[in-house]
């Protein structure tokens, strides 16, 4: 969840764009795939007429990364070589041009995924769609999206412990219609929700309910036009007790836009038993006082 709702912060920015260029090697280059060894093969550019030698996907996908770039003519996006276009006759019948932001050939569907095995090699299957595994690089969280990733992923603390590990996280391309799969904690397709970002599915994250699973909410802060998608569960996002499931209370104070929801809470709590939650520095109202009952927002008082 720390890693979802991280993403959901970096509002607005231009971030960096960074296209694999080519490799000056010359052991890695070929003209066919007879040049090519250790089970690799040749990824050719006809209009560079250039070519590597390198790892590819069952579906026929060069995989690549920043110590293994693409020729020239072509992109690393999401781990996977793209060719550059200008329309959708420069693309595979299964892809469209994105002309709006990379001008890459994005595949016009987004599959789904319920393990690593359904992703290519050098892909994880993160909350039910493949991502390129995250980069751990030089990378800093800045809210104007200047933080050294390129336009479709964003520097995240992959580790929910104490040790800040930062890294480069990739969401997939949306698709042609810019429906997203909801995986399994939703996605919405990030339409200049974040300013100046390619077009990404972006992972638990809503503008309504239609982003999100069956039996899910859109949980929307107040004056946000971008929310988070919870089944009430322990760990998710809420704004109050009713986005939570039976003895879950939601865990808010000042400062957050969205709680989580929590264990701890009893059915008799402050609200149900007719109280009255304040901050501690306001006063109850007039005929009662401090009680012992716990309040949702675990930061204020029960007056009863």
């Amino acid at each position: 969840m720390k890693t979802i709702f991280l993403a959901a912060c970096f509002g607005c920015g231009l971030f960096l764009l960074a296209a694999c260029g080519a490799d000056d090697s010359e052991k890695n280059k070929c003209q066919n795939s007879n040049d090519c060894t250790d089970g690799r093969t040749c990824n050719f550019d006809k209009q560079a007429q250039l070519g590597f030698c390198m790892k590819a996907t069952t579906g026929g996908f060069f995989m690549c990364s920043t110590e293994n770039p693409c020729p020239a003519g072509q992109f690393c996006f999401n781990g996977l070589c793209a060719p550059g276009c200008m329309t959708d006759n420069d693309c595979a019948d299964n892809q469209y041009c994105d002309t709006g932001n990379s001008q890459l050939c994005l595949d016009k569907e987004v599959a789904g995924c319920t393990d690593k095995g359904h992703c290519a090699e050098n892909q994880d299957c993160i909350l039910g769609l493949c991502s390129a595994i995250s980069e751990k690089k030089s990378c800093t969280p800045r809210p104007d999206g200047m933080d050294g990733c390129d336009d479709f992923s964003i520097c995240l603390d992959t580790d929910p412990g104490e040790q800040e590990e930062l890294a480069c996280t990739s969401f997939p391309p949306c698709p042609k219609d810019g429906k997203c799969p909801v995986g399994l904690v939703g996605a919405v397709c990030n339409n200049e929700i974040i300013p100046q970002k390619g077009r990404m599915c972006l992972t638990g994250l809503c503008q309504d309910i239609n982003n999100c699973p069956t039996q899910f909410k859109c949980i929307t802060p107040d004056g946000s036009n971008l929310g988070m998608c919870s089944n009430g569960t322990m760990g998710m996002p809420c704004k109050d007790k009713t986005d939570c499931q039976d003895n879950l209370g939601c865990l808010t104070g000042p400062g957050m836009p969205i709680g989580f929801c929590i264990p701890g809470f009893e059915e008799d709590d402050c609200e149900s038993s007719g109280g009255v939650c304040i901050d501690p520095m306001d006063e109850c109202p007039d005929g009662t006082e401090i009680g012992t009952k716990q309040c949702s927002n675990m930061m204020q008082l029960c007056c009863l």
